[in-house]
């Protein structure tokens, strides 16, 4: 009897060394790993936490390191891809792929510091990319950005009327009527162009961010005709992601945004969900993008179209906070003013508008092809 207990002890004994070992050689060849991608040169301990000096480390590996200061978020990238770590999240995003390191990312002695656990992530950004193999023998360079689909919303529609003018017209008509002919036009210039909808139905506000999200698109534009109770104000005008700047954008959003009911909820920004950090993680290459393309559109609208104001703003609308891509909300004029509802009643204004939002999305597409994504 005493025997057995002995015996019982020892193979207790034996399965817990087995399992220290184990645990132990599982550390030291991760540890091994972590070293051969990233030397001790650019390694540096804080807190008693092991971190990558993000900038030398990049620089040394002829990766592409990125700061942005007012989001506070660092991009890796390199031949395979990119990684992005937002200041103070554990959360970084590789690809479209979350994944979550060790310990969260800081700035120490002016530095930005990822934690050591990104090392196989990093090693990752060295490998190129899988190559396309050619019908023909001619060498055809990779192009690792391009877009080629368009996502266009024609806002409100059905039971949702939009703005109405005082003599009765109808927001969702007049831009349903533009956002065809850019579509139209988009095809023209070799762009895929989907409709968000194609005649006069209601479509939820989370159901058209969805529709870009799901079709992959490369930019979404939202078209829109303005009001306001000023019968003063008139002018085409292009928003970006944003918070409201000012009262008349803030009053402008809570009208874009009132059929939200319970999405309201979810679309706070307090909401400190997974993928609340993904999109901030997102929204730094998104907003640089979507600001190109409006003032793109701007700038084109302005030389093509009378118009009699012309302004580049910001909103939280959104149809532009749950892109998964750069996006841009057009305000092609004021129903509520006499001449701009004038304009937007002739077919033949809607039709060179419409001409000229293409002439700027066309710009933006060719910046953003020819100089592989903003990266040359």
């Amino acid at each position: 009897m005493k025997y057995g207990i002995n015996l019982s002890m020892n193979t207790q004994f034996r399965k817990a060394f087995l399992a220290l070992f184990c645990a132990f050689s599982a550390l030291f060849l991760a540890a091994s790993a972590e070293s051969q991608v990233v030397p001790l040169s650019f390694r540096t301990r804080v807190d008693g936490a092991s971190y990558i000096r993000a900038n030398p480390f990049s620089k040394a590996n002829r990766f592409g390191f990125a700061w942005d200061p007012f989001l506070k978020n660092a991009v890796i990238s390199g031949p395979g891809g990119r990684i992005k770590c937002h200041l103070g999240s554990e959360y970084a995003l590789l690809g479209r792929r979350v994944v979550r390191l060790e310990s969260k990312t800081r700035i120490f002695n002016d530095q930005f510091l990822i934690p050591l656990s990104a090392a196989p992530f990093l090693e990752g950004l060295s490998a190129p990319p899988p190559a396309v193999i050619a019908p023909s023998a001619a060498a055809v360079p990779a192009m690792a950005h391009r877009i080629q689909r368009v996502v266009v919303d024609a806002g409100h529609g059905g039971r949702d009327y939009g703005a109405i003018s005082p003599g009765g017209t109808a927001e969702k008509k007049i831009v349903l009527d533009i956002a065809r002919a850019v579509a139209k036009e988009l095809e023209k210039q070799g762009i895929e162009a989907i409709l968000t909808r194609k005649s006069d139905v209601f479509i939820p506000l989370r159901r058209r961010s969805e529709i870009a999200n799901k079709k992959e698109a490369d930019l979404f534009v939202s078209i829109h005709a303005n009001a306001s109770r000023s019968r003063s104000l008139k002018g085409f005008e292009v928003y970006t992601l944003s918070e409201a700047t000012d009262d008349a954008a803030l009053a402008l959003e809570r009208a874009e945004n009132a059929s939200l009911g319970f999405e309201r909820n979810f679309f706070d920004r307090s909401n400190t969900s997974l993928k609340a950090i993904v999109w901030d993680l997102r929204e730094t290459e998104n907003r640089r993008a979507s600001i190109r393309a409006a003032e793109r559109i701007v700038t084109s609208v302005d030389r093509s179209v009378a118009i009699s104001e012309k302004r580049l703003r910001s909103a939280n609308f959104y149809v532009l906070r749950w892109a998964e891509c750069p996006a841009v909300l057009v305000e092609t004029g004021y129903l509520t003013q006499r001449g701009d509802e004038k304009k937007l009643k002739s077919f033949t204004y809607r039709q060179d508008l419409a001409k000229a939002i293409t002439g700027g999305l066309m710009g933006y597409i060719k910046e953003f092809n020819d100089t592989d994504g903003f990266t040359q």
